[in-house]
């Protein structure tokens, strides 16, 4: 089914829903996801829209998480009015267990507990995965893959897209961010203690510590919010701040790390990729090997993205070696 044909189904699947509705939505590319979510935007003005990262968290239940961190009147409103766009479901999709693919427990969980998400939020779920996720669905988990079947849309990158080296940054590109009430209060508190230490102590290390451990609290909770240019500014002041009073490679190199993840969120691949190697190489020195496979798997995910699909293989084989030998290295300990 062409993506034009697919797009109408959807949209019209999801107009003047009176009811909880969840879809799934599969697509090739980053790039291409966040094309689609402007699009259904665009056709579907009459709602308010929400997007909601599952990277990062510690969760078994996304009914349960979606229940705790997403507004009440999203919850239990009278009407459906929001749209909450999921993203990040591909990291739990699939655990590994005696060295065989298995579903994870939040897969799991979902298919168990499917009937609440109707019964518990008030709203229009959609949840974007990659190709590779769906077929790994359907394998392991045909349960919920028979659940969703109906609900699901596929959309493919346009053949005339599908020989390019890779994208151009786009430095119009600015993630929409998003600050529920709990983090946005948390933000100004943050914010307000940050800007009340007293700066004519700012040569003492009792000083320094609290600004140091301030921004990175601050830093943390600006990724949480999708504001990563903010983080950003954070990091690198921290950077310098650390590199005054003596900066451990690995605190250095969590940094790098830390900038590098945002970069990726901001579509700025060059730059995600550049200070991600930086990365590497200082937990290389230390031999922190722990990191490596975490490293190589974003790598591979920015080859991805750019449509270097060997680049992308080879980074993405050395992340699961690498996991597998750090696996195997904990068992027999």
């Amino acid at each position: 089914m062409t993506n034009e044909k697919n797009e109408q189904i959807l949209i019209k699947s999801l107009t003047n829903q009176q009811v909880s509705t969840i879809a799934l939505i599969s697509a090739d590319t980053d790039k291409l996801k966040d094309s689609l979510k402007t699009r259904i935007k665009e056709l579907l003005p009459e709602y308010e829209y929400i997007d909601f990262s599952l990277v990062g968290r510690q969760f078994t239940s996304i009914n349960a998480l979606l229940c705790e961190h997403l507004p009440q009147e999203v919850i239990k409103g009278d009407k459906i009015t929001h749209v909450i766009n999921i993203s990040g479901l591909d990291d739990f999709a699939i655990d590994f267990k005696d060295n065989k693919i298995v579903p994870s427990p939040v897969i799991e969980q979902m298919n168990f507990e499917r009937e609440r998400f109707y019964r518990n939020i008030n709203a229009i779920l959609i949840f974007y995965v990659n190709n590779y996720t769906i077929e790994k669905l359907q394998q392991t988990a045909p349960d919920f893959w028979d659940w969703v079947l109906l609900h699901h849309f596929n959309f493919t990158t346009p053949d005339e897209e599908k020989h390019s080296d890779g994208y151009v940054e786009d430095e119009n590109y600015h993630p929409q961010p998003y600050y529920s009430p709990e983090r946005l209060k948390k933000i100004k508190e943050l914010e307000h203690k940050l800007s009340s230490l007293d700066a004519s102590q700012k040569e003492e290390m009792r000083y320094i510590r609290s600004k140091l451990s301030l921004q990175q609290v601050l830093a943390e909770e600006y990724y949480h919010v999708r504001e990563f240019e903010k983080a950003n500014k954070l990091w690198y002041e921290i950077l310098t701040i650390r590199k005054k009073i003596g900066l451990e490679k690995i605190e250095e190199a969590e940094i790098l790390f830390e900038l590098a993840y945002n970069y990726c969120e901001m579509r700025k691949f060059k730059t995600a990729l550049d200070k991600f190697n930086a990365s590497l190489d200082l937990f290389m020195q230390i031999g922190n090997k722990s990191s490596y496979g975490t490293i190589y798997h974003n790598i591979g995910s920015i080859y991805k993205e750019q449509r270097q699909w060997t680049k992308a293989l080879e980074n993405y084989q050395k992340a699961l070696n690498l996991s597998s030998a750090v696996l195997n290295f904990r068992i027999s300990q």
